[in-house]
């Protein structure tokens, strides 16, 4: 029995940074299997295969668990400093399970409740047992009212227990997990324009969105000099950059061809990357979950397209990484795709690819919207269509956690 779909979510807190991912997780082969041996393979791969921290980082992980996995014996092979276990719906809640509880919050482990729904409200007077010994209450924010969810976490209250709203796909919903100060929340609300503005408000953004677009499609060095020549206050930017503390220079560079020469194509696309998706170079030690969800995408669809295009020109594969940065930048600009993309000389290729999500580059960005939802099944219908092998695709997907960890880990010691 092999280990396949592995992905996660993360949970943000009050000042936009991750401070947890949700692991989601399944297992190949015809017959369903409990989520007891789901658990034990997943553990068992991470520890011996994988890496946790290759994984989740420095971060911690939540892993769903229910009675079958609080009672077995492999429950404390899950390492307490890296997992919180999440107690999902289906757990049978009788004494045994309650005294195992106790004894695992006696030995330090972090216990959570998984997504609490409408059907969990039945055992709502079980569960208040448990308060005391939980750490985190998971909240499905599109089943309640909102009047609902302030009575729920009033009860709550009564217990140093941290609510994580979740299922929050969009900015009403974040607006409501604010108003009801929950900590923390979970869901790619973030990837969402806050509000569309219907204006153009930064040309800058623009123009580096132009720069990358020029740098993947590997034109001279003088062709991008002539740009940031016309663009001074892009060039003060990358000028303060490159003589700051990012680089070990022991003279100050002045020229812009001498920056662009300095930094090489892979670090200014990392920078433009930065500027356009990133916190800011220097405000924060953390990424933002926006830059870390691009990398992720220009990962996936970078190597989902060499798996299907072994020979890929250079070209080629520059389309599917710049569809992959353009995929996020409503989000940034809080304006529709469809305006951004007017203001830019974008083959139709491109434009469907983004709007429509036609051809092979919006079948690749679809899959990725469709990983980030942890649609395993789509993955699947993905991997026949295109012949591939199944395992190949999830090992990609798992590369690419591996690779935003370093991404980010390599922006942090910056």
């Amino acid at each position: 029995m092999d280990f396949h779909f592995i992905a996660r979510q993360p949970l943000i807190d009050y000042d936009g940074d991750i401070f947890a991912y949700d692991l989601h997780f399944s297992i190949s082969g015809d017959s369903p299997i409990s989520l007891r041996a789901s658990v034990s393979t997943l553990i068992s791969t991470l520890l011996s295969t994988y890496g946790v921290k290759n994984i989740l980082g420095e971060r911690p992980g939540f892993i769903q668990v229910d009675h079958t996995v609080l009672l077995s014996d492999m429950v404390r092979s899950i390492p307490k400093e890296h997992f919180i276990l999440s107690i999902n719906d289906s757990t049978t809640l009788d004494i045994a399970v309650y005294n195992k509880i106790i004894e695992l919050f006696n030995e330090g482990y972090q216990l959570a409740m998984h997504d609490i729904t409408l059907n969990s409200i039945p055992k709502l007077k079980k569960l208040k047992f448990l308060f005391p010994y939980l750490t985190y209450f998971k909240i499905n924010m599109k089943e309640f009212s909102e009047q609902y969810l302030a009575k729920l976490k009033d009860i709550i209250n009564t217990h140093p227990i941290q609510v994580i709203g979740t299922h929050i796909e969009d900015y009403n919903l974040y607006g409501r997990a604010l108003g009801l100060s929950f900590r923390y929340v979970q869901g790619n609300y973030f990837s969402q324009p806050e509000t569309f503005k219907h204006e153009i408000q930064d040309s800058n953004t623009f123009t580096i969105i132009q720069i990358y677009n020029m740098l993947m499609s590997d034109v001279e060095i003088k062709e991008l000099v002539q740009i940031f020549e016309i663009n001074h206050e892009l060039t003060l930017k990358l000028l303060r950059y490159v003589n700051s503390q990012h680089f070990n220079l022991q003279n100050q560079v002045s020229s812009i061809q001498q920056v662009l020469t300095l930094l090489g194509r892979k670090a200014l696309g990392s920078w433009l990357m930065l500027l356009i998706y990133g916190k800011g170079i220097n405000n924060s030690k953390y990424q933002s979950p926006l830059m870390l969800m691009v990398q992720n995408r220009v990962v996936i669809m970078g190597k989902l397209f060499k798996l299907i295009h072994p020979n890929a020109t250079k070209d080629e594969e520059s389309k599917v990484l710049f569809v992959a940065i353009m995929s996020l930048s409503s989000a940034v600009m809080s304006l529709p795709l469809s305006l951004i993309l007017k203001e830019m000389n974008l083959s139709t290729e491109l434009i469907d690819a983004l709007l429509n999500h036609e051809g092979l580059l919006g079948e690749l960005l679809l899959l990725t919207q469709d990983i980030e939802k942890l649609d395993v099944k789509k993955v699947q219908n993905f991997t026949k269509k295109y012949h591939l092998k199944p395992e190949s695709v999830y090992t990609l997907m798992r590369e690419a956690i591996m690779s935003v960890n370093t991404f980010e880990k390599e922006t942090e010691s910056k």
